[in-house]
């Protein structure tokens, strides 16, 4: 799947619901679409997404933190407007390269649609001045409700900021 074609269907349902400054209310963006979530612990899995008939559920896992959540909360809409699969799991995988494809695409879907290109592009300027400190990197990720790792990767792949070891 193009990333463009990621990155333009997370910016319709912005539009499309009148979201225009971050946070993004993923869960009541999620709860408009008539996907009910249910919170639970697991040692397995960072999200799941089951549809049944006309039905769907999220599952997220409660013991992870609030930025991972919202993030998980994202990935599984991905999975739900790109995969007809009847279940979707989010399995934590540390090494990207391992990922598969699609779960590779719910994680641009995910990045798309809580940190929109437009609006990190705006507020980088804005905070940076053109370079980027770790407490800019924090202001951001409070701003979007996302998790530091989640923004230094959104930054990178924006080709603001090299990714170092």
């Amino acid at each position: 799947m193009n990333k463009q074609i990621i990155e333009l269907k997370a910016q319709k349902i912005l539009a499309d619901f009148g979201i225009y400054n971050p946070p993004v209310p993923i869960e009541e963006l999620v709860d408009k679409l008539n996907i009910k979530i249910s919170y639970a612990p697991s040692k397995d899995y960072s999200g799941i997404l089951i549809r049944k008939k006309n039905k769907t559920l999220m599952g997220i896992n409660s013991t992870e933190p609030d930025a991972r959540k919202r993030f998980s909360i994202a990935h599984e809409l991905g999975h739900f407007l790109f995969s007809k699969k009847s279940v979707s799991v989010d399995y934590r995988i540390s090494n990207y390269v391992e990922k598969p494809e699609e779960e590779k695409h719910a994680d641009s879907f995910a990045a798309n649609i809580l940190m929109p290109r437009r609006w990190v592009l705006r507020d980088f300027e804005k905070i940076s001045k053109g370079t980027i400190t770790q407490n800019n990197l924090i202001d951001l990720s409070k701003k979007y409700k996302v998790s530091s790792e989640a923004m230094k990767f959104r930054l990178a792949n924006l080709g603001l900021i090299e990714l170092t070891n």
